[in-house]
């Protein structure tokens, strides 16, 4: 929702779709079209979109277009 400041506030829980992945894991992954849960700070379910899709709460989402989130 945009804040009166233009900021954007998101809920607790928000599913980000369409991402490119990057895992700072041994071993660092890309991941093309994936899709991150994050539930009060904490990323509950991360892979591609595809895997996920079912598994998904019905929560806000944000389409990143492909964009890198790491």
């Amino acid at each position: 929702m945009p804040h009166s400041s233009g900021e954007v506030r998101l809920s607790n829980s928000i599913v980000f779709t369409n991402a490119t992945l990057v895992t700072l894991g041994e071993p660092c992954q890309v991941i093309s079209n994936g899709a991150c849960w994050v539930d009060r700070g904490v990323i509950r379910a991360l892979g591609p979109q595809h895997q996920l899709e079912e598994r998904l709460p019905p929560v806000a989402r944000l389409d990143l277009g492909g964009r890198v989130l790491m």
